[in-house]
């Protein structure tokens, strides 16, 4: 929609706009602002842009030249942006006081301004700035510390929407319950609908709740899940109890006029969180959903009609003031165990508050925004590509702010989806770390649909590294690593203050090894280490998608952990391809200069496993059981004449591993405590070995069908 129509949606209600005189200069007037950004940014090159033009590798953030950070510690005091003209040669930072009455000198956020030298894997040109706001407000102590299972479960609103009542989500919190024995699934959340009116948080629906919300709650606790509930506790119909009976309570502009919310579906209004009435509202709303009704996991959406543009009861408070006050508000009430899902938020005024955050526009059952939305939109207009595309740019935020929330997943038919954008989609939420929601009619998906959600659950907690942002609008190659190196703990600071600021700017030992964490996947003993890459088609078209070898390779240089990689480099490398369960050797490392290949579906992604060859032991190569080909695995013991393998038997699996045998190996087989002949077990490939100029063969890749039952027996 039109911004004249919808720009506080847009612009989540809080970026300010870059003044007109941005630029002071004597000899030109003021250069046309081309970019803005809220609350921080990153300007980086890589070896294309520095005139390599015909090197792959220069296609790679990776292997860039220096990083410009700029952003505030906190948005505390008032909301900035980060303003650059077309060719990103002259770059401001501006706050914005909002025309408060200043009865004291006036206090800005603290800003933060650095040059990254050129960066590789393990460090992302942003880690330095947001692990320093991380340590300034305290994250790690008061959200990643409190113990919150990683979230995985169902919210009724992308099927339902506003059409629930409790028939409707007892027979999907049943469905959820049997789904246990696959997913890993511990919340449930019911979404809007249930109240007559937005901000008549008291008044449920007649005849459609008749049990009430707190035996609601009861029973989807009792099916071994979090119950959620969703408010939009600033905000209010203009048809509600609240608007009629409190008008004075409304955010209005200087001519008395209600302030804009600007919904792309509907218009309400913001509530001015600094008149204390206001806020003993809110917090008796939301007291009365934690203590009274029982539900622990919270999704607060449209906190942005907190900040709308307008005059307010404090004057003296500007927008990023009163939005900070409404969500501290909203924490004390709610308490520190419940969950908090912070949804329709200015991101950094959020940071120590939320456990996790909406990162993403809203999903929908189209690949791009549906009539009478226009289709070209790429920003945040509800629809899938809105979701990917937001998801993957914030990926970076995932396990240093608060646990990414990538929004819900939809695999049902009877959407306009593909099955390549509903398993593009997974892999996107599974690459980002933080928690999945599913939002289908439970009872009603099909077995082969379930099945994707079966893929990437668990959730492992890794956040992966994008690794092609120069190029298009949305990048198309995300890097994970697995490894059964354990590092140790490195203490996280909290709580800097701002004298010891300048501190965190320098790129230390500990931010590489905590980042190294973050984008790693830990797995058992003996799996050894490997990268994990998703390549991606985002084009409406079948196409071919490349990539730089040092992208899919295992990395070298390892000392900053004194990792190292197995022998047998001569050997190749192992890849896997998960999607399509697929298996295909590469030679050994060679020129840098060199791409992989593969040929998508538009829209579709496939993800990649390589691993060296180590033809001194068995090896397990792949599944197609979880994404992370080896987070299923409980142990794997080497021996001299063979190997045990055991799979974590906690959810119901059914499907193939690969494995990796030496030559030297004459196996016997044993599944499941029942000796097997060599005929049950499928021979992929064997592979070469090239010594003194001499082809042999190093071993063989073999599938295995396994069936996990999940009945907890000694020897499923």
């Amino acid at each position: 929609m039109p911004n004249i129509f919808a720009g506080e949606f847009h612009r989540g209600g809080a970026v300010p706009s870059a003044p007109k005189n941005w630029w002071d200069t004597v000899a030109r007037g003021p250069p046309p602002v081309f970019y803005t950004s809220d609350a921080f940014a990153c300007i980086t090159c890589n070896e294309t842009m520095e005139g390599n033009a015909n090197s792959e590798a220069g296609l790679l953030d990776e292997s860039g030249g220096p990083a410009c950070v700029l952003g505030w510690i906190s948005q505390h005091h008032q909301f900035g942006v980060v303003a650059a003209d077309d060719n990103l040669k002259r770059i401001a930072m501006h706050a914005e006081v909002d025309g408060v009455l200043m009865t004291n000198p006036i206090q800005t956020d603290w800003a933060w301004a650095q040059i990254v030298s050129p960066h590789c894997y393990d460090h992302e040109p942003m880690a330095g700035y947001l692990d320093a706001v991380a340590d300034y407000v305290g994250v790690m102590e008061k959200i990643l510390n409190t113990n919150h299972p990683r979230a995985m479960g169902w919210c009724s609103w992308y099927h339902f929407y506003e059409e629930i009542d409790e028939k409707k989500l007892v027979n999907n919190v049943a469905s959820l319950a049997k789904l246990q024995r696959m997913v890993n699934s511990n919340m449930c959340i019911v979404d809007d609908g249930y109240q007559t009116a937005w901000g008549d948080w008291d008044s449920i629906k007649p005849n459609k709740f008749e049990m009430g919300m707190r035996w609601l709650a009861k029973e989807i606790q009792n099916a071994g899940c979090r119950p959620g509930l969703w408010l939009a506790p600033f905000a209010c119909d203009k048809h509600s109890e609240l608007a009629l009976r409190h008008p004075e309570w409304i955010i209005r502009n200087d001519r008395g006029v209600p302030a804009n919310s600007a919904n792309c579906g509907k218009f309400f209004y913001g509530l001015d969180a600094t008149i204390p009435e206001v806020r003993e509202h809110v917090k008796r709303s939301v007291k009365r959903a934690v203590e009274e009704w029982g539900f622990t996991v919270l999704k607060l959406d449209f906190l942005y009609a907190a900040c709308l543009p307008g005059v307010r009861y404090d004057n003296t408070k500007s927008r990023a003031e009163a939005l900070h006050l409404a969500l501290t508000t909203l924490r004390e009430a709610a308490g520190p165990k419940t969950f908090i899902i912070g949804c329709g938020c200015p991101l950094a005024t959020a940071v120590g508050i939320v456990d996790s955050m909406r990162v993403s526009a809203d999903t929908g059952p189209t690949w791009a925004p549906p009539f009478p939305f226009p289709w070209w939109d790429q920003a945040n207009l509800p629809c899938l590509r809105s979701m990917i595309r937001n998801s993957i740019n914030r990926m970076c935020l995932s396990d240093r702010w608060w646990y990414n929330d990538p929004d819900c997943l939809l695999l049902r038919e009877t959407t306009s989806l593909t099955l390549e954008e509903i398993r593009s989609a997974a892999t996107v939420a599974a690459f980002s770390g933080g928690m999945v929601l599913l939002s289908d009619d439970l009872p009603a998906l099909d077995k082969t649909r379930v099945e994707i959600i079966t893929k990437i659950s668990p959730l492992t907690g890794a956040a992966a590294i994008p690794l092609d942002m120069h190029l298009g609008f949305l990048p198309s190659i995300l890097r994970l690593m697995c490894s059964d190196i354990v590092d140790v703990d490195i203490d996280h600071k909290s709580g800097a203050n701002c004298a010891k600021l300048h501190d965190l700017c320098r790129t230390s030992h500990s931010t590489i090894q905590r980042a190294r964490r973050r984008n790693r996947i830990s797995v058992c003993p003996g799996l050894g280490s490997w990268n994990i890459v998703a390549l991606c088609n985002w084009s409406d078209a079948p196409a071919v998608v490349r990539t730089p070898i040092s992208a899919m390779l295992p990395p070298l240089d390892l000392n900053v952990d004194d990792c190292s990689y197995e022998s047998g480099h001569s050997a190749g490398y192992h890849v896997f391809a998960f999607w399509s369960s697929r298996y295909i050797w590469i030679p050994e490392r060679t020129s840098e200069e060199k791409t992989f290949s593969k040929k998508l579906n538009a829209h579709d992604c496939e993800i990649f496993h390589v691993k060296s060859v180590d033809r001194s032991k068995v090896q397990y190569v792949g599944s197609s059981l979880h994404y992370s080909c080896g987070f299923e695995v409980k142990s794997i013991e080497n021996e001299q004449n063979g190997a045990k393998i055991f799979l974590k038997n906690d959810l119901s699996r059914d499907g193939h591993v690969y494995l990796f045998l030496p030559n030297f190996l004459d196996c016997e087989w044993n599944i499941n405590g029942h000796v097997c002949s060599d005929d049950s077990v499928e021979h992929v490939m064997s592979i070469p070995l090239y010594e003194n100029n001499l082809k042999s063969f190093s071993g063989r890749v073999v599938r295995v069908r396994v069936t996990v039952m999940a009945n907890g027996r000694k020897d499923d």
